[in-house]
């Protein structure tokens, strides 16, 4: 599947849309344009909605992007991407740095990774460790969601959400008790 094209950080945008009816019914087309700050070519991206609600989501989701440099509409998997090792900061390079990175790659990716990252709810994350808990042992799946829960702390930084929906997401395997579960999930922080 082909990204799609975005305004560079710090651009005008110049931002219209269009009511076209037809014989399948209405159809509204957005457009975005700006002048690109190496060039200084005129760009743009059009694109056709079923709604004027949906385009005016459209734009202001391409106006949040040339204001931050973030696309609010991008999944995990092109997050992660963008953001490299970033979510790396403060953690162990000799000891957690693997263990954490191999979480990622192994389960949170294929499991969430599809998923625009504004979509992941604690609800999503739970049944996500609900499923890594009766494959993995206790300790993968805490370093797993101790990476989940920087990477989306990253996410937080950037605007994409407004709270990390995993801060109160933990292993629940062998714990019976709330009280047990809290002192899990103390533990899974880094």
């Amino acid at each position: 599947m082909k990204s799609e094209k975005l305004p560079p950080l710090g651009v005008r945008l110049t931002v219209d849309i269009e009511e076209h009816k037809g014989a399948r019914g209405t159809t509204y087309w957005a457009r975005v344009r700006w002048t690109h700050p190496a060039t200084h070519h005129r760009e743009g991206v059009k694109r056709a909605h079923p709604s004027r609600d949906a385009a005016e989501r459209w734009v202001q989701r391409m106006q949040h992007t040339s204001k931050t440099g973030v696309d609010t509409g991008q999944t995990l998997a092109a997050y992660l991407e963008h953001i490299g090792d970033r979510w790396t900061r403060g953690i162990d390079p000799t000891s957690t740095y693997d263990p954490y990175v191999a979480g990622l790659r192994r389960r949170v990716v294929p499991t969430l990774g599809h998923l625009p990252v504004a979509m992941i709810t604690a609800g999503l994350v739970d049944r996500a460790i609900d499923e890594w808990e009766t494959t993995y042992g206790r300790s993968t799946v805490k370093n797993t969601v101790s990476a989940l829960v920087l990477v989306l702390d990253e996410a937080v930084r950037d605007g994409i959400i407004t709270r990390n929906p995993d801060h109160h997401a933990q292993p629940r395997q062998g714990s019976s008790s709330p009280q047990d579960r809290r002192s899990l999930f103390r533990q899974v922080r880094p």
